[in-house]
């Protein structure tokens, strides 16, 4: 169950170099748009800021004063 978090940590990592590193290069790109599964799970563990935007909402009140 500790372990669990650095996974976590360890595929956001992952996703992100995946996008990144397609970004750079477009063969790197063509693999990873082609990739299947491994596509789905490097876009689901890319999280963005604009992805956490909901928890932190600047018209809300403060929890505490």
């Amino acid at each position: 169950m500790l372990g669990s978090a650095n996974l976590q940590v360890i595929l956001m990592l992952i996703g992100h170099f995946a996008h990144h590193y397609a970004s750079l290069f477009p063969p790197a790109k063509n693999v990873l748009l082609n990739a299947g599964a491994a596509r789905e799970i490097a876009e689901k563990w890319h999280i963005r800021a604009e992805d956490m935007d909901f928890l932190y909402q600047p018209d809300a009140p403060p929890l505490f004063s």
